[in-house]
């Protein structure tokens, strides 16, 4: 018997968002256990909300089992895929190979770009010309093994985006996360715009350098893990961030990932009690928001 496809739409859904930010469920090894059907099941979801999911790694089969989901339910949706990078050469290199299995196997038509790691400049797992050499070198590789310009990249923190950074890049990808700054839920919406202009959109190298913004939302929970006597979690906070974020954003025309489709319990961190919480779904696929009353472009 094979997985099952058929879905009605949720009335209750919208396509208001640019991008979403996906990280399968069971994705991460040693623990792999995404299978079809849970990653179609997602798929479901992130289909009526977003025409483009953005993913964290290549471990677990998850970006084979994204496509493959995306042509057994037929639906139009746009993937980047990230090659997680640490301080690990061998993790790297899997994540490289799994790469070129998965785009020989299912081309590159639904392919936006390949993220070469994710705030690796922040944690310092590597140094800005350590992941500059990779870009070009995946790059380059892409172009010669497809045949085509597949844009390249990294996802940072905002503060870490500069002239050098772009010089590598293909498009500047910032993380930006208001919850982080210590501001309030009601200038949150303003904060990242303010920081879209200021660090994602300052540094345009070459013409047409696109600014994404690859992370933004809001926590919520737990309520007590106030930042910076500012920012304060919550399933309220996280509505009006969406509602004062998503709408404006897309009559502006910016790109920007919400971030992120499910909650993520297994992210339990006692430092950062917040990281599991910033899913527009909750861990089982149940609503947690008011989708925005918008449809982005």
């Amino acid at each position: 018997m094979g997985p099952i496809t058929q879905f009605t739409p949720d009335p209750n859904l919208r396509m208001a968002f640019y991008g979403v930010d996906y990280n399968p469920a069971r994705s991460l090894m040693p623990w792999c256990g995404a299978t079809l059907q849970s990653v179609i099941d997602d798929v479901i979801l992130l289909s009526q909300i977003t025409k483009r999911i953005r993913l964290y790694g290549m471990d677990c089969n998850q970006a084979g089992l994204t496509f493959q989901a995306i042509k057994a339910l037929n639906v139009s949706m746009e993937v980047a895929l990230t090659l997680w990078v640490d301080k690990n050469a061998t993790t790297y290199q899997r994540q490289y190979e799994t790469l070129l299995e998965v785009l020989d196997e299912y081309g590159t038509d639904m392919l936006t770009g390949v993220s070469v790691g994710n705030e690796v400049l922040f944690r310092g797992d590597q140094n800005l010309t350590e992941l500059g050499t990779m870009m070009k070198t995946v790059r380059a590789n892409l172009k010669s093994r497809y045949g085509k310009s597949i844009p390249v990249f990294t996802s940072e923190v905002g503060s870490n985006l500069d002239a050098r950074l772009a010089s590598y890049s293909d498009e500047l990808q910032g993380n930006l996360h208001p919850y982080f700054s210590g501001t309030p839920v009601s200038g949150a919406a303003n904060w990242t715009f303010s920081q879209y202009r200021t660090n994602v959109t300052a540094y345009p190298v070459s013409t047409g350098l696109k600014g994404v913004i690859s992370e933004v939302g809001w926590p919520s929970a737990p309520e007590t893990a106030i930042f910076e006597g500012g920012a304060v979690p919550g399933l309220a906070n996280l509505q009006i961030m969406a509602d004062t974020f998503v709408c404006q954003a897309n009559s502006a025309n910016i790109p920007y990932y919400w971030f992120e489709f499910k909650d993520e319990p297994w992210k339990h961190d006692p430092g950062v009690p917040v990281e599991p919480y910033w899913g527009i779904f909750d861990q089982d696929g149940n609503r947690k928001i008011r989708i925005p009353e918008c449809i982005a472009p």
